[in-house]
């Protein structure tokens, strides 16, 4: 079996997320609702969420164009 390359979803699409989470939510609908395959990756995006905020779930390209 050969193994994919990991999936990058927009910044839009974690937020909504943990923003989903927050308001208690199940976790295995959220994954379904916004196609993410893994369900497990949302408790990362919390993780990141709770330590850095909105830039926590932003990739490096989206963090410069947010700078300006």
């Amino acid at each position: 079996m050969k193994r994919q390359p990991p999936r990058h979803y927009p910044w839009t699409v974690t937020l909504a997320g943990v923003q989903r989470m927050n308001t208690g939510q199940s976790v295995k609908d959220i994954a379904g609702d916004l196609g993410v395959g893994n369900h497990m990756l949302l408790y990362k995006w919390m993780r990141l969420w709770n330590h850095d905020g909105e830039r926590g779930l932003m990739t490096k390209r989206d963090k410069r164009e947010a700078d300006g």
